[in-house]
């Protein structure tokens, strides 16, 4: 067999290993994915390749099928370039072996899929760093560093209270010198390599450090940036600030503009069906 069709089929084999590394970076990870080159792709889906492919040979080895399973012995000892003396891929066996092999793929998209939502969902990343994603900024951002572990110790009543609203100040160098933008995170984008391209904020407010000098620091001198929303590139970016409104934190603020208003107790307004 050509080096063409081995290298063909030993791609094959390695595909149950890129569709579970590419289904678990998705969304706001998924730049992890892209930025590996074409070595550490290989070098990283080689092991859970193998495991769905030991696992796809076990099941070929129950089902009582003897063109299936001299088909796949076929594939694998060419892949291997041992040889196979007498063996004939009939093309039943084969249009089979490729359906199984087109399962696979797509159950090990689906468990891609699913193990990223298990570490999400139940804080695995978060806890353990060996599950952590590169995406810092996404911790940061939306509040998943209140939960690492060092952070959590620092925040004991709050580092499990969901974080609905960041506010960022950022202090950004322009033409006109530095200045401090301040509004609601709306969104985010990163560059391929993880880093920080650009902040969406809702609210944007700026105020020129030099005006300082003038007003005092008053917070009060600032000028609200009309829009619905301000993109801001990171090129400038100095330092970020960011402040998180939590669940806990609004509950209160509802609850004590409720209690003020004197129509109806905390506890009433929040036992309503």
């Amino acid at each position: 067999m050509n080096i063409a069709a081995s290298s063909l089929i030993i791609f094959g084999l390695l595909l149950p290993g890129i569709a579970f590394r590419r289904f678990y970076y998705t969304g706001e990870f998924s730049k992890q994915y892209f930025s590996e080159n074409v070595g550490q792709l290989i070098s990283r889906v080689f092991v859970p390749a193998m495991l769905f492919q030991l696992a796809f040979a076990v099941v070929v080895s129950l089902v009582q099928a003897t063109d299936v399973q001299t088909a796949y012995r076929a594939v694998i000892a060419q892949a291997l370039q041992l040889g196979v003396d007498g063996v004939r891929v009939h093309a039943r066996a084969a249009f089979i072996l490729v359906a199984g092999q087109a399962i696979l793929f797509m159950a090990a998209a689906a468990a891609g899929y699913v193990a990223q939502a298990i570490v999400r969902r139940r804080g695995l990343d978060r806890r353990y760093k060996l599950l952590r994603f590169q995406n810092y900024w996404h911790y940061v951002l939306r509040g998943g560093i209140r939960q690492f572990g060092g952070v959590k110790t620092l925040l004991p009543s709050g580092a499990d209270d969901v974080v609905i609203i960041t506010y960022v100040d950022v202090l950004a160098t322009t033409s006109e010198g530095d200045a401090l933008y301040e509004g609601i995170l709306a969104d985010y984008e990163l560059l391929p390599d993880n880093r920080l391209d650009k902040l969406i904020l809702i609210e944007a407010r700026r105020r020129y450090l030099k005006a300082d000098r003038k007003s005092g620091g008053d917070p009060q001198d600032r000028y609200a940036i009309p829009g619905d929303f301000f993109v801001l590139p990171a090129d400038g970016i100095r330092n970020v600030n960011v402040r998180y409104v939590t669940s806990v934190e609004l509950e209160d603020a509802i609850v004590s503009l409720t209690d003020a208003d004197g129509d109806t107790s905390s506890a009433a307004y929040f036992n309503q069906p």
